[in-house]
């Protein structure tokens, strides 16, 4: 009786598509499924109590690059409850397993918790990361507020977008604060996830090639979310100026519960013509503290004279305006050699390829330019670095892993001079 009462059973099949329209966060819904369910009691507040299938469906957010599904499960009305059983869904190459349940009233989803459980998705952040993972994510809606709590276990993940140093921290700076694009039924959602990585996760671009360990909180909204944690690294190699920097200390601290604000701690030291050069690097994006030191000790004017120039000597005094000249010259071409030495690497397939102004001893600036290729299961990288123009020796540098811990290496300097080296790598708490 309409107005008054229910009394109905209903059964048959569903086509999913057409419930598109019902919402603008989807972008595409494809599915089947049946259902047998009964309406009884008041017209205002009925009772519902029945079965609905899913089965193949997908289905795929407004602005969001990654398909969900096939997704199949059963969902089960009895009176205001609602039963999410044995949902499992296909994600990025692994599968999320779903159940939980809900409350009604007056055929209005009111209360809603759901526990997934993800085995082996791979997903791409964002450009040049690639990550697979593990976890337990609870997502719990109240008619007061939504919340996104649980634990990401890394299990490997990857960073290889080439940066370069001076728009990747004005990048930063200018992207720090900006929030980012959500459906609107998932932006306030409260976060407050845990996420860690012990091996596997790994950095290996112009910047540096290193191993990284983390353990951080994602918290805040979906739509404006900050971490809370570090990461940290227990050696490898960061590139500066176009010298291999051996990494004693390294980690970067994130302290913004609203915000992505990376505090970064950096002690790292390189060998160069007879000289023990260690650089620091500390502090926030917008507050940065570089530091290099030499042993024999060198005025900073000389250190950087050395980086860039490949050597000390009379000849070099006074010829600190090329070096700031070779400075200006590659921040101002910074985007356009980026773009450059990418493609250069995909072309060749050189795992490293970079191009960086030289202060020659007379004071002028001239292209240098270093390609590496890592060789034999990436036990052997070699290094080659020259100089156009110059008429300083060209540089090879030839490292081979023995162990972990354990290197042999071998090199050419820019005056000729060749050594080999033995470095043994030791921990201890």
């Amino acid at each position: 009786r309409i107005g008054q009462h229910y009394n109905l059973k209903m059964h048959g099949d569903i086509n999913l598509a057409p419930l598109k329209i019902l919402t603008r966060n989807i972008e595409s819904l494809r599915g089947e499924g049946s259902f047998a369910v009964d309406v009884s009691g008041n017209w205002e507040a009925p009772e519902l109590r029945g079965r609905i299938n899913i089965r193949d469906t997908n289905v795929k957010l407004e602005g969001r690059p990654y398909r969900i599904g096939p997704l199949s499960g059963d969902i089960f009305l009895d009176k205001d409850r609602v039963t999410f059983d044995s949902f499992n869904v296909d994600f990025g190459g692994g599968k999320i397993y779903v159940s939980g349940a809900g409350r009604l009233d007056k055929l209005a989803l009111k209360g809603l918790f759901l526990s997934s459980e993800i085995k082996d998705v791979r997903f791409r952040p964002m450009e040049g990361v690639d990550t697979a993972f593990d976890g337990k994510l609870f997502f719990e809606m109240s008619p007061n507020r939504q919340s996104l709590t649980g634990d990401i276990n890394i299990k490997r993940a990857r960073y290889v977008k080439r940066i370069e140093w001076k728009s990747w921290l004005v990048g930063i700076k200018e992207a720090g604060g900006v929030p980012m694009s959500q459906p609107s039924f998932l932006g306030k959602t409260a976060l407050n996830v845990h996420v860690t990585g012990r091996e596997n996760i790994v950095i290996d671009n112009n910047i540096a090639r290193t191993p990284v360990r983390i353990d951080l909180n994602v918290q805040g909204t979906l739509a404006q979310y900050g971490l809370v944690g570090r990461a940290e690294t227990a050696g490898g190699t960061v590139f500066f100026r176009n010298n291999e920097f051996e990494i004693i200390e390294g980690s970067v601290d994130f302290i913004e519960l609203n915000r992505i604000i990376p505090v970064f701690h950096i002690l790292a030291e390189t060998f160069t013509s007879g000289y023990r050069i260690r650089l620091n690097l500390d502090g926030p994006v917008d507050r940065f503290s570089l530091s290099l030191f030499s042993d024999p000790p060198l005025s900073d004017v000389d250190i950087l004279t050395l980086l860039t120039a490949g050597h000390i000597s009379k000849e070099t005094k006074g010829i600190e305006s090329g070096i700031g000249a070779g400075e200006a010259t590659a921040f101002l071409t910074g985007r356009l050699q980026d773009v450059m030495e990418e493609r250069f690497k995909y072309i060749t397939g050189f795992d490293r390829f970079e191009v960086n102004p030289e202060t020659t001893a007379r004071g002028t600036v001239s292209p240098k330019i270093t390609v590496g290729k890592r060789l034999l299961g990436d036990n052997l990288f070699v290094t080659y670095t020259t100089s156009i123009g110059a008429s300083q020796e060209n540089i090879i540098k030839i490292q081979y892993n023995l162990s972990r811990n354990v290197s042999l290496i071998g090199s050419r300097d820019e005056i000729g001079s060749v050594g080999a080296d033995i470095k043994y790598r030791f921990e201890f708490k």
